[in-house]
């Protein structure tokens, strides 16, 4: 990944490009003044300074970050840790940062400070959401978000429900009435035991692993958060069963699409190619310990039985 990360006014972005950057802030000096302006100045001469090195990360001097629209799910490791070093800020942290930033589009945040007041959900409607304009708020806690709809239709005051902070899209879902509380326990129900790979044109994505029925090779596909198939990653063109850590890579898949599994660890760049019919086929090393990190239940069924899986 070569993403340029700029911290400005404790609001952390990524950018594809140091041009992008420039190009950015060269817009917002132009248009502001005072501190704002020396702010935008700053960053916008530091990239100036490093085009040709390996800097990644730069700020207006700010010591703190509170806002940010970095999705986690789109970094790997290495990116994770480049953003803690630099910036103090781990993947929990740009989490919340995510969750709030796609909340607060449509819903009133209840921040710390109006909390402290009350001790309950029904002090705070009574006290607080009762008296707002607004009818559909968020709080952000550690790890989760507390929803509150005060649409709700007699007797009930309100609807309140909790998700996970790495849900906030679930959240969002909810809190516009687009699905219903249950909708979101049976994703969990579906997705327990598996943790998302990312965000690809939108689309959450999960591994999912089984066996081919002929040679018991290993299978490798995606599908999404609803439990559809989204596409293989392996194809099957032996009768011979391969090693668990060896696969052929289906050519169904999109350059991105490859790129961005790879980027996951999952699997590596060509080791060579096989010619198979009319097609030429990479042949990849399969990180197993990624697999067992994104689908360990998967895994687990796949060696103690044939899965029922058949391309």
């Amino acid at each position: 990944m070569n993403n340029i990360y700029v911290n400005c006014g404790g609001s952390l972005d990524v950018y594809k490009s140091k041009k992008e950057v420039m190009d950015f802030f060269e817009d917002c000096i132009m248009s502001s003044e005072g501190a704002e302006r020396d702010r935008y100045t700053e960053i916008y001469f530091s990239v100036k300074e490093n085009l040709n090195t390996n800097k990644r990360c730069f700020t207006d001097y700010s010591d703190y970050v509170t806002r940010g629209n970095i999705n986690p799910d789109d970094l790997d490791d290495k990116e994770i840790m480049l953003l803690q070093k630099n910036y103090n800020v781990t993947k929990d942290d740009l989490y919340r940062f995510r969750a709030d930033r796609i909340l607060e589009a449509k819903h009133k945040r209840i921040y710390d400070f109006d909390l402290k007041n009350y001790n309950s959900i029904d002090g705070l409607y009574e006290n607080y959401i009762s008296n707002k304009n607004e009818k559909t708020f968020y709080i952000i806690g550690k790890n989760m978000i507390t929803c509150i709809d005060a649409n709700a239709k007699e007797p009930d005051k309100y609807w309140a429900e909790e998700f996970s902070m790495k849900d906030y899209d679930y959240a969002n879902k909810w809190l516009n009435g687009d699905i219903e509380y249950e909708d979101y326990l049976d994703y969990l129900k579906n997705n327990n035991s598996k943790k998302e790979l990312g965000v690809f044109n939108e689309e959450k994505l999960y591994l999912t692993v089984g066996r081919y029925r002929n040679n018991n090779t290993l299978y490798l596909g995606l599908n999404t958060d609803k439990g559809e198939s989204y596409s293989d990653i392996t194809i099957n063109l032996s009768e011979r069963k391969l090693s668990d850590n060896i696969a052929y890579l289906t050519n169904d898949m999109s350059n991105e699409l490859k790129a961005f599994v790879k980027n996951k660890g999952i699997i590596s760049e060509p080791l060579s190619f096989v010619v198979h019919n009319l097609g030429e086929y990479e042949v990849v090393y399969v990180n197993l310990d990624k697999v067992k990190e994104y689908d360990p239940k998967g895994y687990k069924d796949s060696l103690e039985q044939d899965n029922d899986i058949e391309i």
